[in-house]
C-alpha cells in the first residue's frame, strides 16, 4: 500500500491490487524535527486518480516523504495531525495574478490615490497580497506583470523565509506594457497630477524600459530591450500581444501592438532564454498568432471582444500543446452584473462564454488564472453588492470562484481540480516538484472539511494551509496589514 512516486489507479476504498511486498515497514518510525504526519484523510493527489480512504501523508524536511493507503499503524511525526472526515488534496496554483492593484489604477478607478498612498510600500502591498492569496489556500502565484523591484523583493522575502506568503514566479514588467499614467492605465492621469509624480511610476513600471516606446523602435532596438529584460532575475515572461486599456474597457475593439515579426523575434529570446512566455490577447487574431509562435501560458485567450471565435480557431487551440489560462465568471457574478446594467456584465457573458464551453468541449488544456489584484479598503467599499458577490479578482477567494465557474461551464469536478493544481504547473514546467501530492515533491497541501469533488465550492472549507511542509497560521494573515486596513489616523 505504500507508494513512491503515485498510487496505482484504484477505486476508493480499494486495496486488492497491493502486494505483500509494499506492506508497511512495522518497526519503530524515526521522527524527524519538524515532520508532520496526517492520518485517516481522503486524498485528491491532483492526478488522474480516483481519490483514497484512509491515507496516510508524511511530511519531512518541506517535502512528502511518504503516503500510504491504510498503513499498519498511523504515522508518527513532530506534528500529527488526526484527518479522519477530511479531504486532502495539493495547494492551488493561480497561473495570472498582478499583486499590486491593477485595476485600481486602470481607467483611474483609485489609481492616483493609490499610488500616492503606498509608493514607498509596493514590496509590503506585493507581501500582503501573497499572504491573502495563501490564506484561501493558494500557496503558489505567477505574476505575470508588476513593477520588477517591488515583485521580485517580494519574492526573494518569502523565498527565504522571512515573510510568509504564497510562493511567486515573477514576471516583472510587461514587454509592451507602459506605466501607470500612460494610455495603458489612466489616459487622464498626468492632468491631475505633477510630472515628476507621474515620471517616477511610469519609470518603475516599465523598467528596464519595456514600455509603450517599444512599438515605435526598430526590431533590433527591441530585441536589444527585451534581451536585457530576461537577463534580469525575472522566473517568467510576459508580452502585449494586444493593447491594455481600450480592449479592456471599450469591449469593441483591440490593437496588435507588434507586427509578426517582431512578435516572432520576442518570442525566440524569451524561449531561447529558458523562460515560460505569457502572451495578453483581446481578439480572434491576436489569439491565433500567438498559438502559431508557440506561446506557453495565454491569459483570457476566451476574450475576443464580443466577436465569437469560428470553430476552426477553437480546433486550433484545442490541438495546441501550450495552455489556455481563461478567466471565468460565476453565473451569481454575471447574473448580478447583468442586472444592474454594469459594463463588466460583457466580460464573462456573450461569446467569452461561448468560446469557452466550446474550448471545454474541445479538450482545450485549460488552468486557474484569476487576474487577481489586491484593492485597497477603500476601493473595496466603492463596489455594489453585486460587484462583490464572487468577485474574480479577489486574491485567493477568486480561485474558488474560478473552479466554481468553470464547472458551471462544463468542467466537470476532478477537471477543475486538476486544473487549478497540477495542469498550472505543467503550463509553467514545474510539475516535477509542484501540482500534486507525490513522493518527493514539495509539501504544498490544503486540508478540508468537506469533498471538492461532491462540491467544488468546498476548496473554500479550508481546516488547514501546509506549504513548504509548514502549518500556515491563516488566522493571522495578512501579518502586516497595508492596503486591508483604514489609513485613518488616530
Amino acid at each position: 500500500m505504500f507508494y513512491g512516486a503515485r498510487l496505482p489507479s484504484l477505486s476508493v476504498g480499494s486495496q486488492d491490487a497491493y502486494s505483500s511486498a509494499h506492506e508497511p515497514n512495522k518497526e519503530n518510525q524515526v521522527v524527524k524535527d519538524g515532520s508532520i504526519a496526517i492520518n485517516g484523510i481522503t486524498l485528491i493527489d491532483g492526478t488522474d486518480s480516483a481519490p483514497f480512504e484512509n491515507t496516510s501523508i508524511l511530511i519531512e524536511d518541506g517535502k512528502f516523504a511518504r503516503i500510504e493507503q491504510s498503513p499498519a499503524v498511523p504515522f508518527e511525526a513532530a506534528t500529527v495531525i488526526d484527518g479522519r472526515g477530511q479531504y486532502a488534496m495539493p495547494g492551488l496554483l493561480d497561473a495570472n495574478v498582478h499583486l499590486l492593484d491593477g485595476l485600481s489604477l486602470t481607467n483611474n478607478f483609485g489609481g492616483i490615490e493609490y499610488l500616492a498612498r503606498y509608493e514607498g510600500r509596493l514590496k509590503e502591498l506585493c507581501e500582503e497580497a501573497a499572504q491573502l492569496s495563501l490564506k484561501y489556500g493558494t500557496t503558489t502565484v505567477f505574476d505575470t506583470g508588476d513593477p520588477y523591484r517591488p515583485i521580485i523583493g517580494a519574492r526573494d522575502a518569502i523565498n527565504k523565509g522571512e515573510v510568509v506568503g504564497s510562493r511567486i514566479y515573477a514576471a516583472g514588467a510587461i514587454i509592451g506594457q507602459s506605466g501607470p499614467f500612460t494610455r495603458d492605465f489612466m489616459v487622464d492621469g498626468r492632468t491631475r497630477a505633477t510630472k515628476r509624480f507621474a515620471d517616477r511610476l511610469d519609470s518603475l513600471w516599465e523598467w528596464p524600459g519595456l514600455g509603450g516606446e517599444l512599438l515605435l523602435m526598430d526590431i533590433e532596438d527591441v530585441a536589444d530591450r527585451v534581451q536585457r529584460h530576461v537577463e534580469t532575475d525575472i522566473d517568467i515572461a510576459k508580452v502585449f500581444v494586444t493593447d491594455h486599456l481600450v480592449s479592456s474597457f471599450q469591449n469593441s475593439t483591440a490593437y496588435l501592438q507588434f507586427s509578426h515579426r517582431v512578435l516572432e523575434r520576442i518570442f525566440s529570446i524569451v524561449q531561447g532564454a529558458g523562460l515560460k512566455l505569457v502572451t495578453h490577447t483581446s481578439s480572434i487574431e491576436s489569439l491565433d498568432t500567438v498559438i502559431d509562435l508557440g506561446a506557453d501560458v495565454m491569459v483570457h485567450h476566451n476574450v475576443s471582444q464580443q466577436v465569437r471565435m469560428p470553430d476552426s480557431l477553437i480546433e486550433k487551440v484545442a490541438a495546441f500543446k501550450g495552455w489556455g489560462a481563461p478567466q471565468p465568471v460565476t453565473n451569481r457574478f454575471q447574473h448580478g452584473l447583468e442586472a444592474i446594467g454594469h459594463g463588466w456584465a460583457r466580460y464573462g457573458g456573450g461569446a467569452h462564454r461561448d468560446n469557452l464551453e466550446r474550448m471545454i468541449q474541445a479538450g482545450a488544456n485549460l488552468c486557474l488564472a484569476t487576474d487577481a489584484c489586491e484593492s485597497s479598503i477603500d476601493r473595496m467599499a466603492d463596489f455594489t453588492p453585486e460587484e462583490l458577490t464572487d468577485r474574480p479578482w479577489d486574491l485567493g477567494r477568486g480561485s474558488v470562484y474560478w473552479l466554481t465557474a468553470m464547472v458551471e461551464t462544463g468542467f466537470t469536478p476532478a477537471q477543475a481540480l486538476r486544473g487549478g493544481t497540477r495542469d498550472v504547473a505543467i503550463a509553467y514546467g514545474v510539475d516535477d516538484k509542484l501540482g500534486t501530492v507525490e513522493s518527493g515533491k514539495i509539501a504544498d497541501i490544503i486540508l478540508l472539511d468537506a469533498d471538492p469533488l461532491a462540491d467544488v465550492a468546498n476548496v473554500a472549507k479550508l481546516n488547514k494551509v501546509i506549504k513548504d511542509g509548514v502549518v500556515i497560521d491563516t488566522a493571522a494573515l495578512p501579518d502586516n496589514p497595508v492596503a486591508t486596513v483604514d489609513g485613518k489616523f488616530d
